[in-house]
């Protein structure tokens, strides 16, 4: 619900910002763009900060429970450094994080290109001769056009995004330097928490690299589910704990 929110407030803005930006003037374009893309940027924290309280509050109350496990990084660490697959699982997680952190930053560079060549007199140009509007709306539509285009390309990648999460199963990957586990839910790294009874897509354990595997969506995590590792001494007794805090 909440992406639906950032996508109808966007195209909003789309529209706002190409009508501001058809009337001021070249020197100022760019931080007109810059308003755009900070707007955007505030929407997402917006949303995102009321997530966050509703996780708070599921946090407090999970805490306020019969603490059955809870483990940290001095418990953590030396499971992980002899799971010999780790790098893997982790060099996978690498690359969808780098596109998401160069995406803003290619967007940037395209504005500024398509900026410097004229884009919106071109199509400005292109609509008088055609004698669809004045010079005005011909910029107008320039701009909207330019705020699509950057739009469609953020969009085109979260879709992306879903595709490769739907092969993988999961869209991102986090592993609980510290967790606690209780008998009202778990609590991962101090800010991610899975409130019972716990709905997740699957649980799973490798007695072998020590840990228990539990994929299910997580509020801070608006785009897809999220796999989740604890790492444990005995992961099978903690495989049949959290078991039971699930539906």
């Amino acid at each position: 619900m909440r992406l639906w929110i950032n996508y109808i407030l966007s195209i909003i803005a789309m529209f706002v910002f190409a009508y501001i930006s058809s009337y001021a003037p070249p020197e100022y374009t760019g931080y007109v763009f810059l308003g755009y893309f900070i707007f955007i940027m505030v929407i997402m924290a917006i949303i995102s900060g009321r997530g966050f309280k509703k996780t708070s509050m599921s946090i407090r109350d999970v805490l306020s429970g019969k603490i059955i496990v809870k483990a940290d990084d001095d418990d953590v660490k030396p499971l992980m450094s002899k799971d010999p697959l780790l790098n893997i699982d982790l060099k996978a997680q690498g690359l969808t994080m780098l596109m998401m952190f160069t995406l803003p930053f290619l967007v940037l560079v395209l504005f500024y290109l398509l900026n410097s060549f004229g884009f919106q007199s071109i199509v400005a140009s292109r609509v008088l001769e055609l004698g669809y509007g004045d010079e005005h709306f011909g910029r107008f539509l320039g701009w909207l056009m330019l705020y699509a285009l950057l739009f469609s390309i953020s969009f085109l990648n979260q879709v992306i995004n879903r595709i490769s999460a739907s092969k993988r199963g999961y869209a991102t990957f986090m592993i609980a330097k510290r967790y606690k586990v209780t008998d009202k839910g778990i609590v991962i790294n101090d800010m991610t928490v899975l409130p019972a009874p716990i709905e997740a897509k699957s649980i799973s354990y490798d007695e072998k690299r020590k840990f228990v595997d539990i994929i299910a969506r997580v509020a801070s995590n608006p785009i897809g589910v999220t796999k989740l590792r604890l790492y444990f001494k005995k992961p099978k007794d903690l495989y049949n704990i959290i078991l039971k805090l699930t539906k």
